[in-house]
């Protein structure tokens, strides 16, 4: 397809930034460059390459337009170029949410908007659960520019609330405590990231999880991310062990600074609470499974529409519980 319609307007490859300058001076991505080269030999033959400088072009729009293509539970499956999705803009408090049925893409608004302006949706690039340092740095090093957004650049915000909320510190932590366990937990955070890609066993995750949660506690608040990505990170591990119990515990921890760095509605809240909802109903806690998937209900029919599949299985599992619920309640059996 040469070019997709957003609205009234038309989204084409050549509109695409591809900061070929930027890249050519980044260490890193230009060592991608003659890989994506050895690539395009494979695929078109080294008679049909074009120039460098095209080349160059051509790599940075894929780099820095594409997308990554998410399943129903939020896990990578690949990765994809969307020219229509490539005309909205970047911030940190979006108003949009990106969601994919297998690789289709969709941007569903958040809120109510009073007009359909297109140019007025916004979307985030990265995660939004991370200070406005860590954000900046990753928006610099994977998209070339500085966000201009109210959340990085409102002058009334002294310093964001929500950074001194992700980087909370216990007050009765020493500072020496809080720098080591800042620190350790960092590294934490990247050595879990490096044994998930290399499928490292789900018990030694964990038990490296559990190591630096006690860690944290009394040192770090609960609403500082690194005691979230940590829980993350044991929630995952858990439900692969079939440890239902030790997950439940993790995950619930994570609702309040999910709701806090997410907002109300967001695919990843809204999947937070399904994945805690199924649970609880092979649990058979028919009461906590139903309360979570009404919660969960109510997001993702925001996030991802009432016509998507994962909605569609959320439903079917509300009343499946209900039904349970009636069948235990005509038998008068505890909930």
């Amino acid at each position: 397809m040469e070019f997709e319609k957003v609205g009234p307007y038309t989204r084409s490859f050549k509109d695409l930034m591809s900061h070929e300058e930027e890249i050519k001076n980044d260490t890193k991505m230009s060592k991608e460059i003659p890989v994506f080269i050895m690539g395009l030999k494979l695929f078109i033959g080294e008679e049909n390459l074009p120039p460098y400088n095209e080349i160059v072009d051509i790599f940075g729009k894929m780099v820095v337009n594409s997308y990554c293509i998410y399943s129903g539970d939020l896990q990578e499956i690949g990765t994809g170029l969307y020219l229509g999705a490539s005309f909205f803009d970047h911030s940190c408090e979006p108003n949009a949410a990106v969601t994919f049925n297998g690789p289709t893409l969709y941007v569903r608004t958040l809120q109510d908007m009073d007009e359909l302006d297109y140019k007025r949706i916004f979307i985030s690039y990265i995660d939004q659960m991370a200070t406005t340092k860590e954000r900046q740095r990753s928006l610099k090093e994977q998209y070339f520019f500085v966000c201009q957004c109210y959340r990085c650049n409102d002058p009334k915000l002294v310093k964001n609330i929500k950074d001194i909320l992700m980087t909370k510190t216990m007050k009765c932590a020493t500072e020496e405590d809080v720098t080591k366990v800042t620190e350790e937990s960092k590294r934490t955070v990247e050595l879990l990231a490096k044994k998930k890609k290399e499928n490292d066993a789900p018990s030694t995750i964990l038990e490296i999880c559990k190591h630096c949660l006690s860690q944290q506690e009394g040192v770090l608040d609960s609403s500082n991310v690194l005691c979230v990505k940590i829980l993350d990170q044991a929630f995952d591990a858990s439900i692969s062990l079939g440890k239902w119990e030790e997950a439940i515990d993790f995950s619930l921890a994570t609702l309040e600074p999910y709701r806090l760095y997410y907002g109300n509605y967001h695919p990843n809240l809204g999947i937070q609470l399904f994945r805690i909802g199924k649970i609880e109903l092979f649990m058979e806690r028919l009461n906590a499974a139903k309360k979570i998937l009404l919660q969960a209900e109510k997001v993702i029919a925001v996030t991802h529409g009432t016509k998507h599949p994962i909605y569609q299985d959320l439903l079917k599992l509300i009343d499946q519980c209900q039904e349970e619920l009636n069948i235990r309640k005509l038998k008068n059996i505890s909930v």
